[in-house]
Parts: C-alpha cells; sequence; structure tokens
C-alpha cells in the first residue's frame, strides 16, 4: 500500500512541474519580442532590478510593453557598472537559447548593448 501512495505522490508533484516551461510572451519565431524603429532592432527602455531577495534570483531588466503590462527577462551578463537597482537603460538583448535558471522571473537573455537612458 505505501508504494502505491509513493508512486501516487510522485506523479502528483511530476506532473505539477513546469521545468523548462517558459509562459513569457513570444512572437512567431519563437523569440521575445523586442521593439522596432524604422524597421531595425531598437533599443528597449527598461530598469535594472535588483531581484536578490528572491530564491535563486540576481539582477533582472524590467520593460513596459505597449498593453502597459511588464515583462522582466534574466540578463546572463550584466555589467556590474549596470547593477544598480532601478537604473533607467536603453538595452538590446537575444534570448539565449536552451538556458534554463532556477529563478523563473523571465526568459534568459545576453546583452548586445546596453547604455544608461537619457
Amino acid at each position: 500500500m505505501s508504494k502505491l501512495m509513493n508512486a501516487i505522490f510522485c506523479g502528483l508533484i511530476f506532473s505539477s512541474c513546469t521545468l523548462f516551461q517558459d509562459n513569457s510572451e513570444k512572437s512567431d519565431d519563437g523569440k521575445v519580442p523586442t521593439d522596432s524603429l524604422n524597421g531595425d532592432l531598437a533599443h528597449i527602455e527598461a530598469k535594472v532590478i535588483d531581484a536578490q531577495g528572491l530564491d535563486g534570483c540576481k539582477w533582472l531588466i524590467e520593460t513596459t510593453k505597449p498593453d502597459g503590462s511588464v515583462a522582466r527577462v534574466q540578463p546572463l551578463n550584466l555589467d556590474d557598472s549596470f547593477q544598480i537597482d532601478g537604473l533607467k537603460v536603453k538595452i538590446k538583448y537575444k534570448q539565449a537559447d536552451g538556458m534554463a535558471g532556477i529563478c523563473m522571473a523571465g526568459p534568459i537573455v545576453e546583452i548586445e548593448e546596453i547604455k544608461i537612458a537619457d
């Protein structure tokens, strides 16, 4: 009887896991959408967030979508000079394919360009 209960318990645990599931909004090509200006990729206005209080998180980049909702991404390569909570930046990034983390606050990205916002 205890083996049956253990099997049921394990089945429930594994069926409720969302490991590697990414619920972030994506475009048709599977990439995280970016803003565009004149057909070219543009720097997205964003804010650096210190998320070290969340389990497994460090720094996040937070943007506001056109509909007013907030999107967050986890940067792999945020330079120390930009690790300031609330810092407004302009950023260009690409999604890091095949990466998974434990923060679960958004997709993992690689920063291509970043500068302090005007």
